[in-house]
């Protein structure tokens, strides 16, 4: 019986073959044949795979919200869903093949949105962060703001209304909703801790504003306004859904 030498070398073998190929010619050496299936291989970088980590964060809870939104204006019935623009508009009936092409429009056009937001946002944090001229006027930047802002909204509701203008020569099937019913309709798909969480998000605005050293200039002067009218916005809405529930239960 032969003593166990310290010195092993692994060598691999294919299934299937008797050839042995070992990493060193030392006959002293033990050589400890592995298949090829049990071999160690280093990790490898998939692109693929780390722009699949990042979709949850492209498709968040916004990206979801905004997708619930644009699905609220179909609905279902027996020859498949009335779609209703801004859930206000006249109904117009379409199939379940035609909805479910919408849909997954919006929501790819969604992800697009996201990744252009992104993109610009790493953009304009590099140009602030490294190329910001600080005799450029106030001015400008703040017109740049503003149409970045302009730009997005109109891409979203061009995004939305896609359908709308599909359909158009589409006979409608029903008459639109009246304002009443669209405030009901409105406000019974927010909820009083939205609500709450809104107010007290505008309060924490306003009180930002008015800390600051010059509350009543420039861009204090701005958020101080923003988080006054939001509230108010905000304290109608929770009155008129306190109101409408009220006139339910009667």
């Amino acid at each position: 019986m032969s003593a166990f030498h310290p010195k092993a070398v692994i060598s691999f073998y294919r299934p299937g073959t008797n050839r042995i190929s070992p990493t060193s010619t030392n006959s002293s050496s033990l050589h400890v044949a592995l298949p090829v299936s049990e071999q160690i291989t280093p990790p490898r970088l998939d692109p693929k795979g780390a722009i699949s980590h990042l979709r949850p964060m492209l498709h968040g809870v916004h990206l979801e919200n905004l997708a619930r939104a644009f699905e609220a204006q179909y609905e279902p019935n027996e020859h498949g869903y009335l779609f209703r623009f801004n859930m206000s508009h006249a109904p117009v009936q379409v199939s379940v093949e035609e909805r479910d092409a919408f849909v997954a429009t919006f929501r790819r056009r969604m992800g697009r949105f996201a990744w252009a937001i992104i993109i610009g946002s790493m953009l304009a944090f590099g140009y602030w962060a490294f190329f910001r001229d600080e005799h450029m006027p106030q001015q400008i930047e703040w017109l740049v703001v503003g149409f970045a802002v302009a730009a997005t909204g109109s891409f979203y509701v061009w995004a939305k209304g896609a359908p709308a203008r599909a359909l158009q020569r589409r006979p409608a099937v029903g008459p639109p909703r009246d304002p009443s019913e669209m405030r009901q309709v409105h406000l019974s798909r927010v909820s009083y801790p939205m609500l709450a969480a809104g107010m007290v998000g505008a309060a924490i605005m306003a009180v930002v504003a008015l800390t600051a050293d010059r509350p009543f200039e420039g861009i204090n002067l701005g958020l101080l306004i923003l988080g006054l009218v939001l509230g108010l916005i905000l304290a109608v809405q929770l009155a008129r859904k306190w109101r409408f529930a009220g006139e339910n239960r009667r």
